[in-house]
């Protein structure tokens, strides 16, 4: 992975988890209207992995 491309998906990540914690939602609750793992949806929020486009649209509609 290009270095662009980790930096864009550290500061996504970091974004999805500020919505988030807004929200008061838990990773558990998000991975599971995701239908991913939660360790998979905490690896997104630190930048480690990148979302699917459909699941960043889900993302998007929860976070709102």
């Amino acid at each position: 992975m290009k270095e662009k491309d980790k930096k864009l998906n550290i500061n996504l990540g970091k974004k999805i988890k500020e919505y988030r914690e807004y929200n008061n939602f838990t990773q558990e609750y998000l991975a599971k209207e995701l239908d991913i793992a939660t360790n998979h949806y905490g690896r997104i929020e630190r930048g480690e992995n990148s979302c699917t486009i459909s699941n960043f649209i889900k993302l998007c509609k929860l976070l709102k």
